[in-house]
């Protein structure tokens, strides 16, 4: 009997077979839970950054603007509609736009493109003091809708760059992102009602989300090349040890 490869056993998810049949395979499993924690996390608890700042934002943003510009603002119930009509239509036309970018671009270019749009839309908004607000907020949310609109499908793709998404996996990126779509509209909710900032938590809530995102992005880069660097070294390492019987 050959001893069964780490890399085998890994993308069946046989963990059990890892150990018995290497005892480093720990410190790859352990190096791969790491890595899942690094690309996941960032995605989903920021925008969620990047799987989700994303889809956590898309759900707050979108329930949030209409009454951010009436209560805010101070515009029509008419503007308040039409804005929040105008984040979705840039939300739709970014994801068609990534859709087929995606074809000749990496997941990690698309976000670094597309991430940059929501923080200016943030930041945008946070000059609603001045006499052009209802421009400036249409202007805000287009960026939004087109910045967040690439992010939980290619935060996705880029986890899968590095590690298969399995069913585990990918019920763990849906765990987080429905406790932020829960958690995050409550957040902009408390802010509003009990802080100094009012209505305006909701950008301050985005603009730092989105920042984050952006910030994770790298860092998932980086932890995704060292653990393709360890993985290169354990099959290498595999491959020099004799077969048994």
């Amino acid at each position: 009997m050959r001893m069964v490869a780490t890399s085998e056993c890994l993308s069946s998810g046989d963990h059990a077979c890892v150990s018995a049949s290497n005892p480093g395979g720990s410190l790859l499993q352990n190096r791969q839970c790491i890595m899942v924690v690094q690309l996941i996390l960032p995605v989903d608890l920021t925008s969620y950054v990047p799987d989700d700042v994303c889809f956590l934002m898309q759900v707050a943003f979108g329930g949030w603007v209409f009454t951010y510009a009436i209560k805010q603002a101070g515009l029509s119930t008419y503007e308040g509609h039409f804005l929040n009509a105008s984040y979705w239509a840039a939300f739709t036309l970014g994801r068609v736009i990534a859709s087929f970018a995606a074809v000749v671009l990496a997941p990690a270019t698309l976000l670094f493109a597309s991430l940059p749009l929501a923080i200016a839309g943030a930041a945008v908004a946070l000059l609603t003091h001045s006499d052009a607000v209802w421009l400036l907020l249409f202007m805000s949310c287009v960026l939004i809708g087109m910045g967040v609109s690439a992010g939980f499908a290619n935060a996705l793709a880029l986890l899968d760059t590095y590690i298969p998404c399995t069913g585990s996996i990918t019920g763990l990126l849906g765990g987080l992102a429905g406790a932020g779509c829960m958690t995050v509209p409550l957040v902009v909710a408390v802010l509003a009602k009990h802080t100094a900032l009012q209505y305006q938590g909701l950008m301050w809530v985005s603009l730092v989300s989105f920042v984050a995102q952006l910030a994770c992005v790298p860092v998932a880069l980086a932890f995704g090349k060292r653990l393709a660097a360890l993985q290169y070294v354990q099959k290498a390492h595999e491959d020099l040890l004799p077969a048994t019987i």
